[in-house]
């Protein structure tokens, strides 16, 4: 049984697509492969802890929280509109 608990607490987390919605003033600490788009309001504290590489999917992020703290990396590569003519 303790075998199996540790197992389980050595296991990677798993990546999480956030979009759009209300989060009720809940912390969000971000794991590495993470993706985040759209308007996420009602957030506490977001985190990007080092090693970790979030990605932005969308054209644009909106994040309504009380405080970001990036310690990681926050990518966007890919994730513009189109430009030129």
């Amino acid at each position: 049984m303790i075998l199996f608990t540790l197992l389980l607490l050595l296991e990677p987390a798993l990546a999480t697509d956030y979009v759009d919605g209300d989060y009720g003033g809940d912390d969000l600490e971000l794991v590495d492969g993470d993706t985040l788009g759209g308007v996420l309001t009602n957030l506490g504290t977001v985190t990007i802890p080092v090693d970790a590489t979030v990605t932005v999917t969308t054209a644009t992020v909106e994040l309504y929280a009380s405080r970001v703290v990036i310690d990681g990396t926050l990518s966007a590569d890919g994730a513009g509109d189109p430009g030129g003519l």
